[in-house]
């Protein structure tokens, strides 16, 4: 599959089974993004993956917690794989997500947020070309805001200079591969 191919393929998946991704294919993920566009070529990024299933709960409903609601461009966003905003009984922003890699970034750098969602789209394509379904997810800061966080931060030697900017949940997915959604007319002009 051509890259164009595989991106079209890609989907946000929050529905997993348990079965944990192999460390051969988390290796791999891990390197797709490592090798992302960054910055001056700084390389700043750094990644936590954690598949610890009992703090990936913790963490994930950290995340949950820390969700402002009025700050949403919208109310809906999938019937087959539904977010919390769908759905606002769901307890953990990672969705039972077997492996959660955390991305992690410079507070204070101009292109710390930039350089940490490529990352992670590199992440999820690599993940989507070995058969991993995935999800980005953002709330890196905010979940991480708090005694509890701060002490999993400090668990995890991460300095205080930096900050966690998204998250790439990764697994397999529980239940049909969903479709695509149509694109929307307009997003792009080219000017000659």
């Amino acid at each position: 599959m051509d890259i164009l191919e595989l991106m079209k393929y890609r989907r946000s998946i929050r529905r997993y089974t348990d079965r944990q991704v192999a460390t051969e294919d988390l290796q791999k993920i891990l390197e797709a993004g490592a090798y992302a566009p960054n910055a001056g070529g700084g390389q700043r990024s750094r990644f936590v993956a954690c598949r610890n299933k009992r703090l990936n709960e913790i963490i994930g409903k950290l995340n949950v917690s820390r969700l402002d609601r009025s700050r949403l461009m919208g109310g809906f966003v999938s019937k087959e794989q539904p977010s919390i905003i769908d759905d606002p009984s769901i307890r953990s922003g990672f969705y039972g997500a077997p492996t959660v890699i955390t991305i992690f970034g410079l507070k204070n750098f101009l292109y710390s947020v930039p350089d940490a969602f490529c990352a992670a789209e590199n992440m999820v394509l690599e993940a989507t070309a070995l058969g991993i379904s995935s999800c980005i997810l953002a709330r890196g800061e905010e979940t991480f805001s708090n005694p509890e966080g701060e002490r999993i931060l400090r668990d995890w030697s991460i300095p205080d200079n930096m900050v966690a900017r998204c998250f790439v949940i990764l697994g397999y997915i529980d239940g049909p591969y969903p479709a695509s959604k149509p694109r929307k007319e307009g997003r792009y002009t080219i000017i000659e």
